[in-house]
């Protein structure tokens, strides 16, 4: 059994009364990307200013600032910009507006699709709201992806001579996961909503864009203040590396199992609560399979009114070799989670339900925190 010592508590923040809102357009910046919790990019690469976009392809009669890999190269796209209104071709869209150019493979070489991308500061649930619509009726379409911690939640198409515009544009609502799609994301600080968009017709073209974020409630975030791990050896990392998204793994593997009705790997962690009382209490974890095979985790949090694991609010994924998160949900009583001192309990394990592709297989821990709100 390894245990790793106090490295980081908790991360407490104020609760307010009045919810923050991020709008695309109003916290827009020519120069910065990011800006604040905005940022612009082509894969997951920001994309760079650029002072006067298509200088000397065209389009405007005052140099118009934005982001894009290039002014003129053949790698101008994807581009994202706010219209200073000089444009010299018929559009709908008007001085002020947020507006990208989606990629396409004539001018958008070595590039990708670009999204705009929300990055949550601290922990907090949010609705999105907004629309999109095309920039140009020129027979031109493209679909939009709304993905929210690297999960698509919604789709839609746009596309010339569709139903939508500037004056009635596609509200994210109509997309294909509906208005629920746009309600109560919980979001870790550093997790990510994006609005990608996709060129389905050769070419890409303009797109107008609005997008909110509200934030509905504030979380204060608990890193583990110890690690032990019960079953399994450890390979590689320590407590800090379950505190933050950042590629610093605990790597555990496989080692001496006492019978086969246990898991071979268990790791409990404990933290300590700045809420003594709260009202919605997730423990979130991002964990992947080291090794090809079929292997089963389970969370489960300890319930301090029984001195013991619980059996409910738990949560059974299968892993792969892909990082994923996964959360198990308080319910009911929530303060049987909170321990003297505040303090909180929680464990992953790990079991083979069927072949994998070495004997000591291993897995890789790169996240296991609480979010709790008041």
């Amino acid at each position: 059994m390894v245990r790793f010592p106090l490295l980081i508590a908790f991360a407490a923040l104020p609760f307010v009364s009045s919810a923050n809102v991020y709008d695309i357009t109003a916290n827009w910046s020519d120069v910065n990307n990011p800006n604040g919790v905005w940022s612009f990019v082509q894969g997951n690469t920001l994309l760079p200013h650029v002072d006067w976009w298509q200088r000397n392809a065209g389009g405007w009669t005052v140099a118009q600032p934005g982001f894009a890999d290039s002014e003129d190269g053949n790698d101008r796209l994807p581009f994202y910009f706010k219209s200073n209104g000089s444009e010299t071709f018929a559009r709908d869209f008007v001085m002020g507006d947020i507006v990208t150019h989606c990629w396409d493979a004539v001018n958008g070489s070595g590039n990708t699709y670009g999204s705009a991308r929300f990055t949550a500061p601290y922990p907090a649930r949010v609705d999105i709201s907004g629309a999109n619509w095309m920039g140009r009726d020129i027979g031109r379409s493209a679909d939009w992806y709304l993905s929210a911690r690297g999960v698509v939640v919604s789709t839609g198409s746009l596309a010339s001579g569709d139903a939508y515009s500037r004056a009635f544009p596609m509200d994210y609502a109509l997309g294909s996961g509906g208005s629920a799609a746009l309600t109560g994301h919980l979001l870790d600080t550093g997790d990510a909503i994006d609005l990608k968009h996709t060129n389905t017709s050769t070419a890409g073209d303009f797109i107008g864009i609005t997008m909110k974020l509200t934030e509905t409630k504030l979380f204060t975030r608990t890193a583990p203040s110890n690690t032990t791990v019960r079953l399994g050896k450890i390979a590689s990392g320590n407590n800090a590396s379950l505190a933050a998204t950042d590629g610093d793994v605990l790597r555990v593997c496989k080692f001496i199992v006492p019978n086969q009705s246990v898991a071979p790997i268990n790791v409990e962690v404990t933290g300590t609560s700045a809420v003594a009382n709260p009202s919605e209490l997730v423990f979130r974890t991002r964990i992947r399979a080291a090794h090809n095979g079929q292997l089963q985790l389970k969370l489960d949090m300890y319930d301090y009114s029984i001195a013991n694991f619980g059996a409910t609010d738990t949560s059974t994924t299968l892993l792969n070799t892909a990082f994923a998160e996964q959360e198990a949900v308080g319910t009911g009583s929530l303060a049987r989670y909170i321990g003297p001192g505040n303090e909180v309990k929680a464990r992953f394990r790990v079991t083979a339900t069927g072949p994998v592709s070495v004997q000591l297989w291993c897995i890789e821990a790169d996240k296991a925190v609480w979010l709790i709100a008041q």
